[in-house]
């Protein structure tokens, strides 16, 4: 039966997931899908993880390979391990702290076998999950509020990034021909969107095939972190400009947010803030500018601001 479906292979991506790891890997082993191979990816975890995975690695009989980074890289550089070890059709990450449903596999596959040969993604919606595994929202779409017209076309993705990463399930050969994950974003997901929207068809299965793990508190809350996706989503943005006018209309409008963030972390460096100036051409957007011309930071230009209103 294994050599009648396509192989899929599967990059599981741990970074300090001990408690949660197991769960993911048996959510990929107990797949009714029957044809996969796992690259679970360790990049640099400090808490026991690599132990756990080498235990769970050797009471099961599931195809698998340990690739662990002895330091941190990043997740784009470690997913591109990952990629690179891979050999099937279908292509897909997951973080170690989420979870697959049983016929997650099987029903991608089927509908990758049955679609275009434009197709590259398919993609799902999600159930969210605390730390407990308790159901938080049958549907991710609902927790984050999405729009109902939302599509996942290039416009459309540049509005708002509206898919899930461990839902996805790609064919293999358009990311590696994109070169795959950019090791110089600090997150993966979007930038390989909006390139694979550029060349080929996104179809979303409505049923939730995935479990989303949503924390409390998390790496992504911190402002250090806030700071490094807004700067990246401005920079993987820039990247699109000059496809059309429209396209130019809704990068500016996606990356208005992403420096407003950076100016109340006070991290916005003098070119995003003559960004902000070209964007809104304010008397607030020049003083801001100004300041940051002469080494004054944002903290203190709203200092100076309010005083002068005084």
């Amino acid at each position: 039966m294994r050599d009648k479906v396509p192989l899929v292979s599967i990059v599981a991506a741990c970074f300090n997931h001990g408690r949660f790891l197991e769960e993911t890997l048996d959510s990929i082993a107990n797949q009714s899908y029957s044809n996969l191979e796992l690259i679970v990816t360790d990049d640099g975890s400090t808490d026991n993880s690599v132990a756990l995975i080498k235990q769970w690695m050797a009471r099961n009989t599931m195809k698998c390979t340990l690739i662990a980074n002895p330091k941190n890289e990043g997740i784009c550089k470690t997913f591109n391990k990952g990629l690179a070890a891979c050999k099937g059709k279908y292509f897909q990450v997951i973080a170690c702290d989420d979870v697959m449903l049983v016929d997650k596999i099987k029903t991608q596959v089927a509908a990758f076998e049955n679609s275009a040969e434009n197709v590259g993604v398919i993609y799902t919606d999600a159930q969210v999950i605390d730390e407990d595994s308790q159901l938080i929202n049958v549907s991710f779409d609902a927790f984050w509020s999405f729009p109902k017209e939302a599509t996942a076309t290039l416009e459309g993705l540049i509005k708002q990034n509206t898919i899930i990463a461990p839902s996805v399930l790609v064919k293999r050969s358009f990311v590696v021909d994109l070169g795959g994950f950019d090791e110089n974003l600090c997150y993966e997901d979007w930038d390989m969107w909006l390139r694979l929207a550029q060349k080929y068809v996104f179809i979303k299965l409505e049923r939730p095939l995935v479990q989303y793990r949503h924390f409390s508190t998390s790496m992504s809350q911190g402002s250090t972190y806030r700071s490094l996706i807004a700067k990246d989503s401005i920079k993987l943005l820039e990247r699109h400009k000059g496809l059309s006018e429209k396209v130019d209309r809704l990068i500016q409008e996606a990356q208005r947010p992403c420096i407003t963030a950076l100016i109340e972390h006070n991290d916005a460096t003098t070119a995003i803030l003559w960004k902000k100036l070209k964007y809104e051409k304010s008397i607030y957007s020049l003083f801001m500018w100004g300041c940051s011309l002469v080494g004054i930071d944002q903290n203190k230009a709203h200092v100076i601001k309010n005083k002068l209103k005084k």
